[in-house]
């Protein structure tokens, strides 16, 4: 065994005692009758805690057949409503648009949520867009005024990653574009060192998104597997930032985008620690983001029956503390229900 993979053993078995005062589930307390007693203790203990470093997985695939109605009329008002030049938008009461910063990342999840025709029309503008400015992902085109000095940020990018990846893996025929833009834009963010040109701090890829976003590259075949320090790097970056926001009652938005960065890590073969997702849902228990909860595998059906329109921009970034961001005449696109509806059916395991 490599020196660094024993290190991140030894590293974690210490995090998952000494810090968590956690350990994770084994059978060892029905192959010794006298665990609660030593030495039968200490070796169940350091079993449980070994087992906190064993790869975590998704939840099991499950059917929401009886929203398949429900999503399709979404789908529908999805596509015709709230669909412009192939990117998802919100509209103002009079139908104007509305919230164009955000469109990138609603069109990229959009579709990953969608069946393979359905979401063409997204992929098609995503793909087209990065080729045509060179590699850069930017936030919607034509670009707003008020985002040339902004045109893009982290979320958007972990959009990116998200749906590129999920769409590849469930949409083979689209695998070639896909890669094809994703290798124009990795080439153009490692020219740059950042995800655009210029000095706002939004386009600086924070300590451990490398890992993801190498691990996009890789199942493209565009780069080496990522290493263990890189993985390391993104699961402690994961527990501080969910620790953080739970600690302050901060905003929840990061927690979503984190979730969506573990699922993909998961479905792309290199699923974080069990000790860190325990972690992670432990630090996000309470804050009811039904995307999150799937994927802590809690309780989260609760949301298609009390899921209106228009109450929510996306409710899977909104703890209840934070109020809902809907309202006000405005009309939002409903990827929320989408996503998911469909994530939890071909996901999983």
């Amino acid at each position: 065994m490599k020196l660094a993979t024993k290190c991140a053993w030894g590293i974690g078995w210490f995090l998952s005692v000494a810090v968590f005062a956690t350990t994770c589930y084994t059978d060892c307390s029905s192959r010794f009758p006298n665990w609660y007693q030593e030495p039968d203790r200490m070796r169940c203990q350091v079993e449980k805690a070994a087992a906190c470093m064993r790869p975590s997985r998704l939840p099991s695939p499950v059917s929401h057949a009886g929203h398949n109605g429900k999503f399709k009329q979404v789908a529908s008002r999805l596509v015709d409503e709230f669909q412009e030049g192939g990117y998802v938008v919100s509209r103002k009461a009079d139908g104007s648009l509305e919230h164009r910063g955000d469109s990138a990342l609603w069109t990229a999840i959009a579709m990953s949520a969608l069946s393979c025709d359905q979401g063409q029309v997204f992929e098609d503008a995503l793909v087209s867009s990065v080729l045509r400015q060179g590699g850069r992902y930017i936030r919607f085109e034509p670009l707003p005024e008020s985002y040339k000095v902004n045109e893009t940020s982290r979320d958007m990018e972990t959009g990116a990653i998200f749906g590129f990846a999920m769409r590849a893996r469930k949409c083979p025929e689209s695998r070639a574009a896909l890669k094809r833009a994703w290798k124009e834009h990795r080439s153009f963010v490692k020219h740059e060192g950042k995800l655009h040109e210029g000095s706002n701090l939004n386009f600086i890829m924070t300590p451990g998104m490398d890992f993801i976003w190498d691990l996009v590259g890789h199942e493209f075949d565009l780069n080496a597997r990522p290493g263990k320090a890189s993985m390391a790097t993104f699961e402690s970056a994961i527990i501080l930032n969910a620790t953080t926001i739970a600690k302050r009652k901060s905003a929840c938005y990061p927690i979503h985008l984190n979730t969506l960065m573990l699922i993909t890590s998961a479905r792309l073969g290199l699923p974080v620690t069990e000790l860190t997702k325990r972690e992670f849902c432990n630090q996000t228990r309470g804050m009811h983001l039904p995307l999150t909860e799937w994927y802590c595998g809690r309780a989260y059906q609760s949301f298609f029956s009390e899921f209106k329109y228009n109450e929510y921009e996306y409710r899977h970034q909104r703890c209840p503390y934070e109020g809902k961001d809907g309202g006000g005449g405005d009309q939002t696109p409903g990827v929320d229900f989408l996503i998911l509806k469909s994530l939890p059916e071909w996901v999983g395991g």
